[in-house]
């Protein structure tokens, strides 16, 4: 975010809520601050939390052609999870649109499946989490849910994409990280039995919920402001 000054002469002050924003600043003489992600102030509610007792969570996204491929890929997981249930929010009409095609074609796990609108019922507890690498992925990590990322783009896309950039990770809780603290199952690695696999650890793992909660304590830790000031504290201050 930019906020421009008004005075005599006219100045910049710049304000980030990631770290690895401030290098795109680095080749000028503006001061940047990091004033702490929205996730971390006193105000914001995340919509999902740890429960050892709910059941899981899947996180398909909110562009429907994502959703598209992406859910089908954790129907088949539920399928190789005997027994388990999962919770899946969705943010309007739309999308609800799609996992409700997509379910029509997995008769033998539709009833192990929750759809719930994300705005309904207030939070959402969940035991592990399976999910895209959106937005609400950050808040269910932060909230310490052991899970894993799944995502499957276009062939071509993906190809072209990774041609253009260069990442370690897909997920931006891992990119904070510079880890796989929530493995990744992306394009030919997203495999039900894997990610499976995967899931049962982080239901039945002790070590890897505890390792959850650590990486939760870092990465709160990587997205917390560096001064005394929140956003709103920060404005304030730049304007006088």
């Amino acid at each position: 975010m930019v906020y421009v000054l008004p005075s005599s002469s006219t100045k910049y002050a710049i304000t980030v809520i990631f770290p690895f924003e401030t290098k795109c600043y680095e080749d000028t003489s503006l001061k940047v601050d990091l004033v702490g992600h929205p996730f971390l102030s006193k105000e914001y509610v995340s919509k999902v939390y740890y429960d050892k007792n709910s059941p899981m969570l899947f996180l398909p996204g909110s562009r429907e052609i994502a959703v598209g491929r992406i859910f089908p890929i954790m129907l088949e997981t539920l399928r190789l999870m005997k027994n388990e249930e999962a919770v899946v929010p969705y943010p309007g009409k739309g999308i609800l649109k799609v996992l409700e095609g997509v379910l029509k074609k997995y008769p033998d796990v539709s009833s192990r499946v929750h759809l719930r609108k994300i705005s309904d019922d207030g939070r959402i507890g969940a035991k592990a989490v399976l999910m895209s690498s959106g937005t609400i992925s950050l808040s269910a990590c932060l909230e310490a849910i052991p899970g894993a990322i799944v995502y499957r783009a276009n062939p071509l896309t993906y190809i072209i994409g990774r041609m253009l950039v260069s990442i370690k990770y897909l997920g931006i809780s891992n990119i904070l990280l510079d880890k796989p603290a929530w493995p990744e199952f992306i394009q030919g690695a997203a495999k039900p039995k894997a990610i499976a696999e995967r899931m049962r650890e982080c239901l039945e793992n002790p070590d890897v919920i505890a390792k959850s909660r650590a990486d939760a304590e870092l990465l709160r830790g990587k997205l917390s402001a560096k001064n005394e000031f929140d956003a709103a504290t920060w404005l304030i201050k730049n304007m006088g």
